[in-house]
């Protein structure tokens, strides 16, 4: 988990789509390691990337629903494509999952902005 999250950090995004989209590879990592192939399709930027994101984070969510990064990240992508209350839902459980999320100010500042616009 650690060297995908370091990988991501250091823009290696097509390395973790390889290994996380691999038969083999793929399954000596946890089951919400899909989580880190969202996050590098995200961040990747290609043509239907968003789409493969939110697909990968789905699963994520599937087979981790206390992870609580997959909820920070599909607000986000729902935010972003102004799917407003389903943005809503993830960042509230995201604060509940982590209360003391160093980023709960911006995710606060997310909720806030859905609130003045409304759904």
């Amino acid at each position: 988990e650690q060297v995908l999250n370091e990988k991501i950090k250091l823009g290696r995004y097509s390395a973790v789509i390889a290994v996380l989209t691999h038969d083999r590879l793929k399954n000596i990592y946890p089951d919400h390691s899909s989580f880190y192939l969202g996050e590098a399709y995200r961040l990747r930027g290609e043509k239907d990337d968003l789409q493969k994101a939110v697909a990968a984070y789905l699963d994520a969510e599937q087979k981790k629903p206390q992870f609580p990064p997959v909820h920070r990240a599909l607000g986000i992508v729902y935010f972003k494509t102004q799917k407003n209350k389903k943005a809503k839902l993830h960042f509230e459980k995201y604060l509940r999952l982590a209360p003391q999320a160093e980023d709960k100010g911006f995710i606060l500042h997310y909720i806030n902005t859905i609130d003045k616009k409304g759904y």
